[in-house]
């Protein structure tokens, strides 16, 4: 395990301010990260010391930088087995107010593949993921009648992914997309619906049980942090993730 400043890529360090800050469960590439030759197989979140973990070394992604992300460390996943997972877990939220942020990069457009997956599959609730489906860049989400997507780009691009989405005790959602100046916001979910429940989390693939991985849906790209937050996001929540992800990663959000 390497330390908390990474051994790889340019580490800055834009404020005192952290994700840790607001998060229940903050992964970073630059910590918490068990490899060996670059191959992971933890995770672990700087939080609540929450691992996600791959033991099978073909499935492994690994540690490496991106160029697009600053040079900064990322966790990459190469779209056809590499994954990592935690089931059953104990991942819960506080209430049923939560925010997950996601900082990436995709590497092929045109592969089919989810970033992150929570709990089932299909339509059932408690289903939640970040995907790529039918050349769109998408979330998945079972609150929501019909196909239950909340469409973030199409067609879905290679290139950086900045995400938030933003989930409410009265089943209200609002996501930000590479741009926190800007939200979409959606009603109709179910009331005191929570998400976070005690199944399956996956960095870099889909489910097709509660506690397995589809066999197609890899991402193909890299994750340098995946955020969670036990709340909705105050005005000043946003400006500091603005001014963290803009510093770290030398981008406009």
């Amino acid at each position: 395990m390497f330390s908390p400043f990474g051994f790889m890529g340019t580490q800055t360090t834009p404020s005192s301010w952290t994700p840790a800050d607001i998060a229940k469960y903050w992964w970073t590439a630059d910590a918490g990260v068990t490899e060996s030759g670059g191959a992971v197989s933890a995770w672990v979140d700087q939080v609540g010391g929450l691992s996600i973990d791959q033991a099978t070394g073909a499935n492994q992604p690994t540690l490496t930088t991106q160029a697009a992300l600053n040079g900064e460390n990322v966790i990459r996943f190469d779209g056809t087995d590499d994954y990592l997972q935690r089931s059953p877990i104990s991942f819960v939220s506080d209430g049923y107010a939560w925010t997950n942020i996601n900082i990436a990069y995709n590497n092929n457009g045109n592969i089919n593949g989810s970033l992150i997956a929570q709990s089932y599959f299909g339509d059932t609730t408690g289903r939640y993921s970040i995907i790529k489906d039918g050349g769109n860049y998408i979330v998945i989400n079972s609150a929501f009648s019909s196909t239950h997507n909340i469409i973030l780009e199409s067609p879905a691009t290679t290139g950086v992914k900045v995400e938030a989405f933003e989930y409410d005790a009265s089943g209200n959602v609002r996501t930000w997309y590479n741009d926190f100046n800007t939200s979409s916001s959606y009603s109709g979910g179910t009331s005191n619906l929570d998400l976070i429940q005690i199944t399956t989390l996956i960095f870099g693939a889909y489910n097709d049980t509660s506690t397995g991985v589809a066999a197609g849906y890899k991402w193909n790209g890299d994750l340098a942090e995946s955020i969670w937050v036990p709340s909705v996001l105050s005005a000043g929540d946003i400006t500091n993730l603005q001014t963290y992800i803009n510093t770290k990663y030398n981008l406009s959000v």
